[in-house]
């Protein structure tokens, strides 16, 4: 299964896939987790994913799985639209989503503001901060890692000198 790309299913199965195999497109990127880099199936990013989409949270699972796949679309230089395979988020939390993914730095107190009038806690924004945050990272590792294995597969640089 590929994370980040459009499923069909209900929403607690394509909570339960992400749940199961997180970071499935991060051993896939480097070689079924048999690279240099070590296997996948223990990787501590798959705890952190694992948590941060998992049960015990205050909001809604599906809203977090949303966040993350947003966060994942957006690094990949993705439009991202609100359409997630379990269920799109409310249009502030999308924005708020968005703007965590794209340029964090740029989120204003009214935004904040406009989210706590509309009765989101801090505690449900923070976990969908979160969510899209991780999901972004862990797309850019992956871009980062596929990168480093093109240049130690012997890959020619610009200026014409094989490595």
């Amino acid at each position: 299964m590929m994370v980040g790309k459009r499923r069909r299913g209900s929403s607690s199965e394509v909570a339960s896939e992400l749940l199961t195999h997180p970071l499935q497109h991060l051993a896939e990127a480097e070689g079924g987790g048999s690279s240099h880099r070590g296997s996948l199936d223990c990787h501590p990013l798959d705890e952190v994913v694992r948590t941060a989409l998992g049960p015990g949270r205050i909001s809604d699972p599906a809203w977090r799985t949303s966040a993350y796949e947003h966060g994942r679309a957006i690094a990949r230089g993705g439009a991202a639209a609100n359409t997630s395979a379990t269920q799109p988020l409310p249009d502030l939390l999308a924005q708020l989503v968005d703007d965590v993914a794209r340029a964090p730095d740029r989120i204003t107190d009214e935004q904040f503001e406009a989210l706590y009038t509309a009765g989101y806690s801090a505690e449900v924004l923070c976990e969908l901060a979160l969510a899209a945050a991780l999901g972004a990272g862990v797309e850019r590792r992956t871009t980062g890692m596929e990168a480093i294995d093109a240049w130690e597969s012997g890959f020619t640089d610009p200026r014409g000198a094989a490595r």
